[in-house]
């Protein structure tokens, strides 16, 4: 989901008041998240570890708003593509028990 919200505009939000930048950026689930989460933290710390909540959600709601192509990168992109290692000559390959209960070395 493509964010028309600059990720510095985004974060400046929900570093003011958590949940308004992820609310801007199409995240409504977030932003009611970081909401709840903020008058939690506020209430149960006695105002003293708030803060942490509003960097916190500063900093999803600036990732969140950023291009898709940084968001979310292509994990497996070939899936054919194998990688295969050949080992050094000096390491003894590791074995593993066959299904007759002997040693089977891979």
């Amino acid at each position: 989901m493509q964010s028309l919200l600059d990720p510095t505009t985004a974060g400046v939000l929900s570093l003011v008041m958590p949940g308004m930048g992820q609310l801007a950026t199409g995240r409504p689930g977030r932003a009611i998240y970081f909401i709840v989460l903020t008058v939690i933290v506020w209430t149960i710390s006695f105002a003293l570890f708030g803060w942490v909540v509003h960097i916190c959600a500063a900093l999803d709601a600036w990732y969140r708003a950023l291009p898709e192509a940084i968001e979310e990168p292509a994990v497996n992109p070939d899936p054919g593509f194998r990688n295969y290692v050949n080992p050094p000559s000096n390491v003894i390959p590791f074995p593993r028990p066959a299904p007759s209960g002997q040693q089977e070395y891979l």
